[in-house]
């Protein structure tokens, strides 16, 4: 695993140990940096569910001004504290050890991205409704969602599919608000 673009672009990252975490395939990352590059610029960033943290460090290492890690699991924040200090980005970070769902009730920031790659048996919906319900997403923000591509995200009353891609096992759907106010349908 490393850093794929940007100033800290080749650095090696570790990944937690055991089995829990799946890290987003280089192919994967590409993808997604490259979709949301224009986003990026002094962005504040939330990488939920966040692993080892490699998603968050590239959006540091392209341009965003702070990143806030968020993972229940400790082993996984053990690996992001020792990514952080690897590449230096400690100082732009902060890291919480906790479930997902209980930063954003809690939280009082707003986003400009938000990249969400929950483990795959998980239904993202209350997620998203969590993010709206608290008005978490800046009004010209985005959510990336990173997910198991038989799972289909449809609509959502709160936000508009931007775009959808799949890459082998996995599909990356890019969300923006929607005063449309269209119901959401969750399918396998």
């Amino acid at each position: 695993m490393r850093v794929i673009s940007g100033t800290h672009k080749g650095r090696r990252l570790v990944a937690p140990k055991g089995l829990a975490t799946r890290p987003t395939a280089d192919k994967v990352k590409e993808a997604v940096f490259s979709i949301i590059a224009p986003y990026l610029h002094d962005a504040i960033f939330l990488d939920l569910f966040a692993g080892s943290g490699a998603i968050g460090i590239e959006a540091l290492s392209q341009g965003a001004q702070k990143c806030i890690f968020i993972d229940k699991s400790r082993q996984a924040i053990e690996a992001v504290y020792s990514n952080l200090h690897a590449t230096g980005f400690a100082d732009f970070s902060v890291v919480h050890n906790t479930y997902a769902e209980r930063f954003l009730k809690k939280t009082n920031l707003k986003f400009d991205i938000i990249f969400i790659d929950p483990p795959y048996a998980m239904n993202i919906a209350a997620v998203l409704g969590i993010i709206a319900e608290h008005n978490i997403l800046a009004d010209d923000g985005i959510i990336v969602l990173e997910q198991d591509a038989k799972t289909k995200l449809e609509q959502h009353e709160n936000y508009r599919i931007v775009k959808e891609k799949r890459y082998g096992a996995s599909a990356v759907t890019v969300l923006e608000k929607d005063d449309s106010f269209e119901h959401c349908v969750i399918s396998r």
